[in-house]
Parts: C-alpha cells; structure tokens; sequence
C-alpha cells in the first residue's frame, strides 16, 4: 500500500497531522530523495525490495530503508504490512523444474539494467513448455504470482501463461500474458493485470485463491495462442520469452518485488513527537506516533 491521509494518498512530502508547522504538517520525507526527514526512523525485516521508478527502471531496496515507486505519474513510499514471499530463489530460473526446453540461460539485463534476466527457450517437443515450483498455499488467502518478462527479439509469437494447478486451488487456473502489449485473459475468479517496466518489460500478476492449505504446483509456461487454457504444442527450438524474476506471496494485491523466499517484516515509520521540532497541544503526549 501506499501511505495515505485525508486527501489521498501521499506521493510526495509531507503528513497532515496537525503537529510540525504553522500549518499543522510533519514532513515524512523527501519524495526527490527518498530520504527521511529528521527524527523519523523506518523499518522493516526481510530481504531486499524492488519498486518500479519514474523511468520505469526497477531499484531496490534494503531492510529499513524507505521503498519510494513511481505509480500514476507521482512518487510515493511503501508501507505495507507483513506478507511472504514463497518463490525459491527468485532471480535465478536455472534451479526450477523444467518441461520442454532447449536452455535456460542468463540473456539480456532485467528491468533494473544491472542484473541479467534468463531466457526461456523451447524445445521442439510436442507438449508443456513451463517451469515451475510447488509453493505452500493456505487455504481461503489470496495469493499473486506475479512474473517480470518480455519477448525476444527474433522469436516467433509466444504468450506468458501462468498456471496454478488444481491440487491447491479445485481446478486449473490459468492466466495469459501479451508482451506486446500487456493485454491479459484469465479463468474465471482469477484476477489477472499488468503493469509496464522499463525496456520491453512487463510485471504480470495473477491473483488467484486457494481452496485447500497445501503444496501446490505454480507453473510459468510458454504458449502459443492467446488463452487462459493449457498450452500444448510443438515447440520449434528456437523460440521463447525473457523472464527476470518470479515472485508468489500470500497477498492479494502489488506488493513489492523481493529478492528472496523469505517473510518480509511489516513497514513501521516511528518518530517522538517531542523531536520533530514544535510544542505540543494539550491533546498529544510525547510519546511515538507511527504512521503506517
């Protein structure tokens, strides 16, 4: 989530909260910078973090450093609560399970323009063309697979499909990725939506529920029609997608993008209201405020 306060939400600098200035605002942080105002302490547990940036670059960011993205044309920071990331090794798509396919290998940089994504080339088998992992779900949570991918120069017409297959959810359910454009089709009670990146790239979501608590297989696959149905084909050797990372967690929305299967702490933003430099009213005490 993004903070909000009366108003909307807030994509640059400042908190009305009557406290601060004249005007009643605290400042929380600079929105050119990223940086925190005086006083204020962020934190938050887990691995590295990666926001979408105003050029559409993605940047990370460390524990208890303050995420800011770029979203509907303004900056805002992260403040989400705890949720967990469930992919292994997410940035490395060489240790998944691997149907129908030639190589995996490391190809052209990712959104972030300093690590490389892996590209996903076919075989010529006639048949799944996917690689996948087997998550544990929980019954009744929604959860989002959400992939970083493009096409590849010099292949032939291929779509992204994502699959979550019916041991954890009662039935398939698919969802299916245009990187052309960022059009999607999805089953029905699959919530499916992209958003685009820097140099070709596309975050491709699918929010799906579980009906059982339980180890599922999760597939990323290759398809050659456009449709939330399974994919089977003859693949021609040569052809495939560019995938920078995989990320499935036990939220029902956009949360960051994390480095690592890990749980990641919820954000906390805490300053004592005696410290941010005007007395207080009668209707404060000097103790934390925690916007969140």
């Amino acid at each position: 989530m993004t903070l909000r306060v009366a108003g909307g939400p807030v994509r640059g600098r400042r908190i009305r909260r009557g406290i601060g200035d004249p005007y009643g605002r605290v400042f929380l942080a600079d929105a050119a910078t990223g940086l925190l105002a005086s006083g204020f302490t962020y934190t938050r547990s887990g691995p590295d973090l990666w926001c979408p940036q105003a050029d559409g670059s993605m940047s990370s960011f460390a524990a208890n450093v303050i995420p800011r993205e770029w979203a509907n044309g303004r900056w805002g920071f992260r403040f989400d609560p705890s949720f967990t990331q469930l992919w292994p090794d997410p940035r490395d798509m060489s240790l998944r399970s691997k149907v129908g396919f030639n190589n995996v290998v490391p190809s052209a940089l990712g959104p972030d323009r300093l690590t490389q994504s892996w590209s996903l080339t076919e075989d010529t088998s006639a048949g799944a063309h996917n690689l996948s992992t087997n998550p544990a779900y929980t019954a009744s949570v929604a959860h989002t697979v959400s992939v970083v991918a493009k096409e590849r120069a010099g292949s032939a017409k291929r779509y992204l499909l994502l699959v979550q297959t019916s041991t954890g959810f009662g039935t398939n359910l698919f969802a299916c990725f245009d990187l052309a454009n960022g059009a999607s089709v999805a089953s029905a009670g699959v919530i499916a939506n992209t958003e685009p990146l820097a140099d070709g790239y596309w975050r491709c979501n699918m929010v799906s529920t579980p009906t059982s608590t339980v180890t599922s297989n999760t597939q990323v696959r290759l398809s050659n029609t456009f449709a939330a149905a399974t994919a089977n084909y003859t693949g021609d050797g040569a052809s495939g997608l560019d995938v920078w990372l995989t990320n499935v967690t036990n939220a029902g929305y956009s949360v960051p993008l994390a480095a690592g299967a890990a749980t990641i702490g919820a954000a906390n933003c805490t300053a004592l209201l005696s410290s941010l430099g005007t007395p207080l009213g009668s209707e404060y005490t000097a103790g934390l405020t925690t916007p969140h």
